[in-house]
């Protein structure tokens, strides 16, 4: 399990399922981007050996700062949920 601050109030009887389901959330949003970026990735790179004429290096280098943004966000929204400071926490819709 994927270590969180304040464990006795997110794993708490009343809470634990909701904590459960968020970061099942989180981990196959990022793993449903990493497996769509590996697949873009490797048929880019199959159609750059096939038509050595038509790379697009520039399409490479945007995909990849897309997915940089993504798990920038991810990791952001993961922080804001799970704070050490009960008050401060953001809850999503």
């Amino acid at each position: 399990m994927l270590s969180i601050p304040n464990k006795e109030i997110w794993l708490a009887d009343d809470s634990w399922r909701t904590t459960f389901n968020k970061m099942r959330t989180y981990k196959l949003q990022l793993g449903i981007v990493s497996i769509l970026m590996i697949s873009w990735i490797i048929q880019t790179s199959i159609n750059c050996t096939l038509n050595a004429a038509n790379n697009s290096h520039s399409m490479i280098w945007m995909f990849l700062g897309g997915f940089g943004l993504y798990t920038t966000i991810l990791i952001i929204r993961l922080t804001r949920r799970f704070r050490h400071d009960q008050s401060q926490v953001v809850e999503e819709a």
